[in-house]
């Protein structure tokens, strides 16, 4: 309205000045035949505009009520108790609809909603509303969508069972087994922190640090800093003495000084710990059924592990251990602080050939593992026993200053019982 009004307002400008110009003097002689025609002209525009905004006027309120008719019928086919007259008037109204505006169009409003999973309802098929192919999209859309929600919903603490059924159990890859990460994924690389069922897009790099005995790789953020507090948090509470495995199970040696606990009932299951060993059974290629319960490690200066192997040995206490899931195959150890100095993870049969040959050491850093595999990779899945490398024997480290935390994984053969 106001661009007409301004229209009007810049013709009777323009003829204002035009009855001071001398051709317009001239023009008056034979009357006022050139306002009459201004005027005609004014008055074509006028009736133009309001014609043009009547139409568009009805265009809206057309669409407007075929959106109103096409959800009224989606609203009362979707809902089963509704009267069977509250259907058939809708669909009635739909159709006249139909029958004005043209069927292509109005079809795609009239498509009944894709059910969702925790309504699991299928609306007939209809010529009025559906089509085939249609139907046939909305069957897969909603199966995609069900599988995504028992995902999501799948919370801790679960069975395993139950953790398997909400994916939160990555396949094995089909390469080899007891192949490294550098071995099955190259030398240097990224790989999505989170499984498919989380929503994260962080990253977890690694690089490989030495390609044989032991082989060895270092992973960047195994752990976030929430996460570190959390798994502190669990093992504040239930710290005690570490022990050993030997001719006695569960001995306290002066071999290691730390103390340590295991997080086992209800926590073992939470989506922390679940998450945790998701992530090692990505980084091992190994089931995560595989995986023991984890530990957490402290250790206050001066205290240690001196160089010790993670694998079983077939005699003595061992055998009661390997019985439980086979020999262990894979350690990965993750580091839930900073350590002020001190506190490395050395493996002293180890030859580093970039560094004159001493053995690989690796300082603590907190949110990052290692990971190290305790048995060659000629090993076989079906092999009772498999061939331990004893270059993988390695050494806790006392700190020097500041106290060490440390989250340990060990990967057996399989399932871990």
């Amino acid at each position: 309205k106001l661009q007409f009004l301004y229209l009007i307002g810049q013709i009777h400008t323009a003829a204002a000045g035009a009855r001071l110009s001398p051709h317009f003097f001239m023009m008056r002689r034979s009357g006022r035949r050139v306002e009459l025609v201004l005027l005609a002209v004014l008055v074509a525009l006028a009736l133009g505009v309001m014609s043009m905004y009547y139409s568009f006027t009805l265009k809206a309120e057309e669409r407007h009520g075929t959106h109103a008719a096409a959800g009224e019928l989606r609203l009362a086919s979707a809902d089963k108790a509704a009267p069977q007259q509250r259907v058939q008037a809708a669909r009635g109204s739909a159709n006249k609809l139909r029958a004005a505006h043209g069927a292509k169009s109005l079809a795609i409003l009239l498509h009944p909603p894709t059910p969702t999973p925790s309504v699991p309802y299928t609306p007939e098929p209809t010529a009025e509303n559906v089509d085939v192919d249609d139907q046939q999209q909305q069957k897969a859309t909603a199966a995609e969508q069900v599988d995504i929600d028992a995902k999501r919903e799948a919370t801790a603490p679960m069975t395993p069972a139950e953790a398997q059924k909400a994916g939160l159990r990555p396949t094995p890859p089909a390469a080899p087994p007891y192949l490294s990460m550098s071995e099955r994924l190259g030398k240097a690389g990224t790989v999505y922190r989170d499984c498919p069922n989380h929503d994260s897009n962080q990253r977890m790099r690694f690089h490989q640090i030495s390609p044989h005995s032991p082989r060895l790789d270092y992973v960047e953020g195994f752990w976030t800093d929430e996460e570190t507090e959390q798994v502190l948090a669990i093992a504040q509470k239930k710290l005690a003495r570490s022990t050993v495995v030997g001719e006695k199970t569960g001995a306290v040696s002066t071999s290691r000084t730390s103390q340590g606990m295991f997080i086992t009932g209800s926590e073992h299951w939470s989506a922390l710990i679940v998450a945790a060993r998701e992530r090692v059974s990505l980084m091992t290629g190994l089931p995560i059924e595989n995986i023991e319960a984890t530990q957490v490690l402290r250790y206050e200066p001066g205290q240690q592990y001196v160089a010790h192997p993670d694998f079983f040995s077939e005699f003595g206490a061992s055998k009661e251990h390997l019985s439980r899931g086979g020999q262990r195959v894979a350690t990965v150890l993750a580091w839930l602080n900073d350590v002020e100095a001190g506190g490395n993870t050395s493996f002293p049969s180890s030859r580093n050939p970039g560094n004159d040959d001493k053995p690989y050491s690796v300082a603590p850093k907190k949110g990052d593992a290692i990971v190290f595999w305790d048995c060659v990779k000629d090993m076989k899945p079906d092999k009772v026993w498999c061939t331990p490398d004893h270059h993988s024997q390695h050494w806790g480290m006392p700190p020097e200053k500041g106290m060490k935390w440390v989250s340990v994984f060990w990967v057996r053969q399989h399932e871990f019982h």
